[in-house]
């Protein structure tokens, strides 16, 4: 599962998130790589030569604002250069958005103290950082190893790779310069802040609606039930009931029963489409049991032992019915059926998150 696939996912699951519909639009958007360096490092010239364009170049840096230019299905962010108050608050949410950084050197100036703050500062950890070096057929040609080893040396700690060395002005630019890197913190920091969002959405929702429904349903069947099974225990004990009558005592009492639970299930918060539960009658008296009951047990303990039989049978019944009454539910269904897609697009978000595919690609 790619982060695209699974930013595509997520919002469909979660069409009301905006977490969702961030991520899916930045997994979706072209890789952006954003140049960084001081003031006069050449980094305009460089995207003037990429992408054949004619941005402002000049001595002391022209470029007080991010410009944003095309090279194929890359875009090039170029920025004001460092230095001065404020470069870190300015550059910070640029390079903290990056899929990839390039950063311009002046090779007369390789790598000064200002510049590696604010590169320690503002790029997020993993983020794919390389290195032009420019400037450097201004260096007497004795130090250009010198000063090539210096940036490798001090800009490796932020995994800087490659280092390259470009002249802009002659038109030199090494192949493959810009371009996607293996993987974007930016673009996984979007889908893991969005795949938060949607569990926390989802735990919001509380118990599913078919589990409160069937707890509910249960609990009044049950009650109901075990009312009329003392009522029924009480009329035995007081004789009002002999073993030969008891299953039709029962059948009789059930009516009464069944309807004030149907009643009941009805009232409760459901779908507008579920309609009184089919809750089923214990079943008609058979003469052969009750001559056996006779036969067997008789008087009141006989009795007892027939209606615990059958309305232990009918208990369970009535909790078939109410599943089957559950079941018949289209909105129930079509609840359950979006839950489960919810909680997959948030399985497959994680799981996009943990890898990073044959070359750890997120597209």
């Amino acid at each position: 599962m790619t982060l695209v696939s699974a930013a595509k996912h997520l919002e469909h699951a979660f069409p009301d998130l905006p977490e969702a519909r961030i991520a899916r639009e930045r997994c979706l958007a072209p890789w952006t790589v954003v140049l960084v360096g001081r003031r006069s490092a050449g980094k305009t010239t460089l995207v003037n030569q990429l992408a054949d364009t004619h941005l402002p170049t000049g001595l002391g840096g022209v470029t007080s604002e991010a410009q944003e230019v095309s090279v194929g299905d890359v875009h090039l962010l170029d920025t004001p250069g460092i230095g001065g108050r404020g470069a870190i608050d300015r550059l910070m949410p640029l390079v903290e958005d990056a899929d990839a950084v390039l950063w311009v050197v002046d090779g007369l100036h390789p790598l000064t103290l200002s510049e590696r703050r604010v590169m320690r500062e503002c790029l997020r950890p993993g983020t794919p950082l390389a290195v032009a070096v420019t400037h450097l057929d201004l260096v007497d040609p004795e130090d250009v190893d010198d000063v090539l080893a210096r940036v490798s040396t001090l800009a490796s700690p932020l995994g800087a790779d490659p280092i390259l060395r470009v002249d802009a002005r002659a038109g030199r630019i090494p192949e493959g310069l810009v371009r996607p890197g293996d993987t974007s913190p930016a673009r996984r920091a979007k889908l893991r802040r969005a795949a938060d969002a949607a569990d926390a959405a989802l735990v919001a929702l509380g118990p599913l609606a078919l589990e409160a429904l069937r707890s509910d349903a249960r609990a009044i069947w049950t009650a109901t039930v075990a009312s009329m099974r003392a009522d029924l225990e009480q009329a035995i004990d007081a004789g009002l009931v002999h073993v030969g009558a008891t299953l039709d005592r029962l059948r009789g009492l059930s009516v009464e029963a069944r309807s004030d639970v149907s009643k009941a299930l009805v009232a409760l918060p459901s779908p507008d489409d579920l309609g009184p539960p089919r809750i089923p009658l214990p079943p008609a008296p058979a003469r052969t049991l009750v001559s056996e009951a006779l036969g067997s047990w008789g008087g009141l303990e006989g009795a007892r032992r027939v209606m615990r039989a059958h309305i232990a049978q009918w208990l369970a019944d009535g909790h078939l019915a109410i599943e089957e009454w559950l079941e018949g539910s289209a909105t129930l269904a079509d609840e359950v059926a979006r839950r489960a897609r919810a909680h997959a697009a948030v399985a497959e978000a994680r799981s996009a998150l943990a890898s990073r595919g044959p070359r750890g690609g997120d597209t």
